[in-house]
């Protein structure tokens, strides 16, 4: 399944990891954006650049208006405290 948690002894692409993270961000997520997150989880391809992760985001959410790139703002920070978080406790494991 798609975001799962890593198996043991295999090491995850860079995607197969940013989709870990985007399953993990869409159950943290903030009411006023955990619909968009939780859709974003459901897809294979999201970009994990921030120019190309704003562009697909607001179209595959189909975000349109002044607060199209507020909401995307949002949840990219969001996106991006979780894979610090993720990052950390991931050097623990391997540090001991």
């Amino acid at each position: 399944r798609k975001g799962d948690p890593p198996r043991k002894g295999k090491k995850l692409t860079p995607q197969e990891a940013w989709n870990h993270i985007l399953s993990v961000a869409s159950e943290s997520a903030p009411p006023s954006i955990r619909s968009h997150v939780r859709q974003l989880s459901d897809m294979d391809n999201v970009p994990r650049k921030e120019k190309q992760f704003r562009n697909f985001a607001v179209n595959s959410l189909r975000l349109r208006g002044r607060d199209a790139s507020g909401v995307v703002g949002s949840i990219w920070e969001h996106l991006s405290k979780v894979r610090e978080e993720e990052q950390k406790k991931k050097k623990q494991e391997e540090g001991g």
